[in-house]
C-alpha cells in the first residue's frame, strides 16, 4: 500500500462560511471577510499486480483563518460590544478580528471535519464549507 501526503492551500472564493454573524454574537451586521485555509490530507493506494484495487482519501487536518471587519458607522452600540467581546479590536473606523480554526485531525477540538473528497481524475480539495453554528468543516473536490 502506498501512502502519499499532501498540503493544499485555498483562498477566498473556494471557501464558503455560514452563520459567522451568529458566531460573533451579532445579527444584521455587515461583516467583510478574507479567508484562507490549509488542508493536510493523504491518499492511500491499494495496488495489486493486476492494477489498483482501491484509492482512499483521508483529511488529516484543516486550518482556517477568517479575518473579519465591520465598519463602526454601519453598526449599533450593541453590535460593537458583541464584536469586541468576540475578540475584535478597534482599527481606525472599523472593528477587526481574526478567527483561527485548527482541527488537528479528523475531529479536533470542537470542530468536526466532513471529508467528502472522492477518487477522481484530480484529487485535491476544491471547496471548503465552514458552518459556524454546527461547527462543521466540509472538504470536497
Amino acid at each position: 500500500m502506498n501512502d502519499l501526503q499532501f498540503t493544499a492551500e485555498l483562498k477566498g472564493t473556494d471557501i464558503y462560511i455560514y452563520r459567522l454573524n451568529r458566531y460573533l454574537g451579532v445579527t444584521d451586521c455587515d461583516i467583510e471577510t478574507e479567508i484562507t485555509a490549509t488542508v493536510k490530507f493523504h491518499v492511500e493506494i491499494e495496488a495489486r499486480e493486476w492494477g489498483v484495487k482501491g484509492i482512499d482519501i483521508f483529511v488529516d487536518s484543516v486550518t482556517v483563518y477568517v479575518n473579519w471587519e465591520a465598519y463602526i458607522e454601519d453598526i449599533t452600540a450593541e453590535e460593537i460590544t458583541a464584536l469586541l467581546k468576540a475578540g475584535g479590536v478597534y482599527l481606525n473606523e472599523t472593528i477587526v478580528g481574526t478567527i483561527e480554526i485548527n482541527t488537528g485531525g479528523e475531529k479536533g477540538g470542537k470542530w468536526e471535519v466532513k471529508n467528502e473528497m472522492e477518487a477522481r481524475c484530480t484529487i485535491t480539495p476544491n471547496d471548503i464549507e465552514v458552518d459556524f453554528e454546527k461547527m462543521i468543516i466540509t472538504v470536497t473536490n
